[in-house]
C-alpha cells in the first residue's frame, strides 16, 4: 500500500514503543505459545516487511499448527482485498509469479521483496489452505478498523477454522488492531517479533536476548534476529 506520511507513522509508533517499554516478560517454550493459539479464533503475527526471518517464522508457525492437526486460514496484509480474484487464480496455478504481481500492481501497492513471501503462497497451494488478502488504502487507523471488520467477515465465512494473520508489527499494539478486534467481540492471540527494546533490556541484564516470552493477556514475543540485522534490511 502507498505509505502514510512520516508524522502519521511517528504518532502510530508511540503506543507500540510504550507497550514494549513497559512489557514484563516471562520466559516460555515455543510450545506454550502454540498451546495459546489452539483456542484462539485469530492469531496475529507481527511482520517486519524487509526481514525475511519474519516471514520464515510465520511459515514455521503455520507448519507447527498443521502438525497439531490445525489447518488455519492464512490472511496476509500484503494483499489488498480488491485482489482476491487474481489471488485465487494464482493459488490455482493459473497465473505465473510475474503475471500475478502485475495483476495486483504489487510494486505500487506493496513493493517489498516477494521472494520473502512466496514460500507462504507455495505452502498454501500445496496443502490447499485458504489464503486471503487483508489490506486496503487509507490511514493507519482506518486500516486497523477495516482489517478488524475484514477478519470478522473471514471468521464468518470459515466457521471453525482459526485465522493466522501476518500483519505489520506496529498494528499489534494493544490500542491498534487488537482494540478494534475487541470492539467486535474477538480477542486475538498476538505474537510480536524482534523487539529491539526488549532485546537491549535483556542484554543489559546479561540475559539471553533470543527466545520466546509471554507478555501477558494473550500477547507473546519471539526474538530471533539481532536489531542490527533487522534494521539493516
Amino acid at each position: 500500500m502507498e505509505g502514510p506520511e512520516d508524522d502519521e507513522v511517528v504518532a502510530y509508533y508511540h503506543p507500540y514503543s510504550a507497550e514494549m517499554g513497559r512489557a514484563h516478560t516471562k520466559c516460555i517454550d515455543k510450545n506454550d505459545f502454540l498451546e495459546g493459539c489452539l483456542a484462539s479464533p485469530v492469531v496475529l503475527v507481527g511482520d517486519y516487511h524487509t526481514l525475511d526471518q519474519a516471514q520464515r517464522t510465520f511459515l514455521r508457525l503455520l507448519q507447527d499448527l498443521q502438525e497439531l492437526h490445525i489447518n488455519p486460514v492464512i490472511v496476509l496484509e500484503m494483499i489488498s482485498v480488491d485482489h482476491e480474484k487474481p489471488l485465487a487464480r494464482y493459488l490455482a496455478g493459473k497465473l505465473s509469479d510475474g503475471d500475478f504481481l502485475e495483476s495486483i500492481d504489487y510494486f505500487q501497492h506493496w513493493g517489498f521483496d516477494f521472494t520473502h513471501y512466496k514460500p507462504i503462497f507455495d505452502h498454501a497451494r500445496k496443502f490447499k489452505l485458504p489464503l486471503h488478502g487483508l489490506n486496503r488504502d487509507g490511514s493507519l487507523a482506518e486500516r486497523d478498523r477495516f482489517m478488524a471488520s475484514r477478519l470478522l467477515e473471514l471468521r464468518a465465512s470459515h466457521k471453525g477454522r482459526p485465522l493466522l494473520v501476518l500483519v505489520g508489527d506496529l498494528h499489534l499494539a494493544s490500542s491498534h488492531l487488537p482494540s478494534q478486534l475487541a470492539s467486535l467481540g474477538i480477542k486475538p492471540t498476538v505474537l510480536f517479533q524482534n523487539s529491539e527494546t526488549i532485546y537491549m533490556r535483556k542484554l543489559a541484564a546479561r540475559e539471553d536476548p533470543f527466545g520466546w516470552w509471554s507478555l501477558g493477556a494473550g500477547r507473546y514475543l519471539n526474538n530471533n534476529t539481532p536489531p542490527g540485522v533487522k534494521l539493516a534490511t
